[in-house]
C-alpha cells in the first residue's frame, strides 16, 4: 500500500493529461469557462468596438504570437488540431489585459464584474461561442505563461480540449511585467 501511495502522487498528473486526449470529459471551472454565448448577457461599452478580420493579425513576433505557437505546438504534440487565431478574440483579450494594467489587477474578471465573455458578446459585431476558456496572469515571457497554464489543472485543460478551434491572446504594459489576458473559444462566430 505504501509503494501504491509513493507512486499515486507522480501518476496523478500524467494521469490529468491524458483524461482529455482519451476523450474523457473534463470540466474547466469557476470563472474560466462560460458557454454558450447565448446564456451571456452583454454589457454595454464593456467590448470591443468595429473589429473585423484582420484588425489583429497574427505575428509570431509578438508576446501574443509566441504564446500562440506555444500552444499550438503542445497541442499538436498531443495529436490536436492547431487552433486558428481570432482578431476579434485578441482584440477582447488586448481591452481586458488594458483594463488591468489600468487598474492594476490580475483575474479574469474585473474589479466591476466584468469578464472577457461578456466583452465578447458586447463587442460590435458581438463575438457568439459554444464555449470559451479564460485566464489571466501577469509576468515577462511568453514561456513563463504557457509554462503557468500547463502547470494549471484549469488551463492544462482548455488547451488539451479537443473541441477547442480559435485563439487569441494580449498584453499590456511595456517594459514587463506584462498583464495577459489568453481566450480558447470553440467555434466563434460573428
Amino acid at each position: 500500500m505504501k509503494r501504491f501511495l509513493k507512486h499515486r502522487a507522480k501518476l496523478f498528473p500524467i494521469i490529468m493529461l491524458m483524461l482529455p486526449l482519451m476523450g474523457a470529459k473534463c470540466s474547466v471551472s469557476g470563472n474560466n469557462a462560460a458557454g454558450p454565448s447565448s446564456k451571456i448577457t452583454p454589457v454595454a461599452g464593456s467590448g470591443t468596438t468595429a473589429w473585423y478580420y484582420g484588425s489583429f493579425p497574427y505575428d509570431p513576433l509578438t508576446f501574443s504570437g509566441d504564446l500562440y505557437d506555444q500552444i499550438n505546438m503542445e497541442r499538436v504534440r498531443n495529436g490536436l488540431r492547431a487552433l486558428t487565431w481570432h482578431d476579434g478574440v485578441a482584440l477582447v483579450a488586448q481591452l481586458h489585459s488594458a483594463d488591468m494594467n489600468t487598474k492594476k489587477y490580475v483575474n479574469i474578471v474585473s474589479p466591476e464584474g466584468i469578464d472577457p465573455y461578456e466583452r465578447m458578446v458586447s463587442s460590435n459585431p458581438a463575438i457568439n461561442f459554444d464555449e470559451a476558456y479564460g485566464f489571466a496572469a501577469k509576468t515577462q515571457t511568453p514561456t513563463q505563461v504557457f509554462a503557468q497554464l500547463l502547470a494549471d489543472v484549469n488551463s492544462r485543460l482548455a488547451i488539451y480540449d479537443r473541441n477547442a478551434t480559435h485563439f487569441g491572446a494580449s498584453f499590456q504594459s511595456n517594459p514587463g511585467p506584462y498583464y495577459v489576458t489568453i481566450l480558447i473559444v470553440t467555434n466563434p462566430r460573428a
